[in-house]
């Protein structure tokens, strides 16, 4: 924050959880490093990893999800951990409440759940008292969600005192 403005970083990157390391030995990702979050819930990574095409979408990876496919399994518990690993990094750094997943893991989110809420349970500080909700928003309300989220924090940032 300076001058009551909320700021995105010096190099525009602030909040981009889909580049917290989980994996120091994980796969190399396109920022450079490895094991990102990313590289395990990316859309295409995600179902390169099930064993499905490129240009499946979301409901193709359910259906193998459903029909016990071991590569599709594998797929969505690795990005389930690897979000939950990303997820409670940011959660525990920033202390908020509540995960949107947008995109596309919305439509993912009822079978990334269980795994991904395992993790927060066991990873973010203040579980014992309240587990982070994790939430979904269709894709194309998520930019609409952004900038009303975006537009209450600017408010809470310019008079925080207001809120309490």
């Amino acid at each position: 924050m300076r001058n009551h403005q909320v700021m995105l970083g010096v190099s525009g990157f602030a909040g981009e959880v889909g580049h917290i390391q989980v994996d120091p030995t994980g796969p190399l990702c396109t920022c450079g490093n490895r094991g990102c979050v990313e590289r395990y819930a990316g859309r295409r990574l995600i179902l390169a990893a099930a064993g499905l095409e490129a240009t499946a979408g979301p409901q193709e990876l359910v259906a193998a999800w459903e029909a016990q496919a071991p590569a599709a399994r594998r797929a969505v518990s690795d990005a389930a951990r690897a979000l939950g690993v990303g997820l409670s990094a940011a959660i525990n750094v920033l202390d908020i409440p509540t995960v949107i997943l947008g995109g596309h893991l919305a439509p993912l989110a009822d079978i990334l759940r269980p795994e991904l809420e395992a993790e927060l349970r066991q990873r973010v500080l203040s579980s014992r008292w309240s587990v982070p909700e994790v939430i979904t928003t269709s894709q194309d309300q998520t930019p609409a969600v952004t900038g009303a989220a975006w537009s209450l924090l600017e408010e809470v940032v310019a008079d925080p005192a207001a809120w309490m």
